[in-house]
């Protein structure tokens, strides 16, 4: 039997089993699918999980795309330039490991940067932006803007900077 998943108005998920995907092999650019690494997808059971262990609900866009690719790793043609988005499984030991939950409420870890900063996305406000954050950080005030939604995030894995 499949379980339908229900969210609010914000796209936040609360409940996940079958979701209506966006189809991200249309969305991204072949050249960028070439450059950086796309892993097999979570299971429900994953997601449900990731869900469960969250304090807040968890934007539909993030639950899609752990849907196609469970984790990615690839440059960014921002700041931090480079991305590696943790596995279902890996995301709530990052939260908990650096503190997500008890420093920066309202954010949840979703990848590092390979070594010295965290990516982190919205779970209150400002939930279609995607954040970075050096990993010893004061508080809300060191966060940066990487993408303003998860889409756009997306689509920037696997390219370069221009510098």
């Amino acid at each position: 039997m499949s379980l339908l998943p229900w969210f609010n108005s914000e796209r936040k998920i609360f409940f996940s089993g079958s979701l209506p995907l966006l189809d991200y092999t249309k969305l991204i650019p072949i050249s960028n699918l070439r450059t950086w690494q796309k892993e097999e997808p979570a299971s429900t059971e994953e997601i449900e999980r990731l869900q469960q262990q969250s304090l807040n609900p968890l934007p539909l866009d993030y639950v899609e795309f752990l849907q196609f690719s469970n984790g990615a790793y690839g440059e960014l043609p921002v700041q931090p330039y480079w991305c590696e988005l943790f596995s279902a499984s890996e995301v709530i030991q990052c939260n908990q490991d650096y503190e997500v939950f008890q420093q920066l409420p309202g954010f949840f870890a979703i990848g590092s940067s390979g070594g010295g900063a965290l990516i982190l996305i919205g779970t209150e406000t400002d939930t279609e932006k995607v954040f970075f954050i050096p990993v010893l950080f004061d508080g809300p005030e060191d966060l940066g803007v990487v993408a303003n939604t998860f889409l756009e995030f997306v689509l920037m894995l696997g390219q370069k900077s221009s510098d």
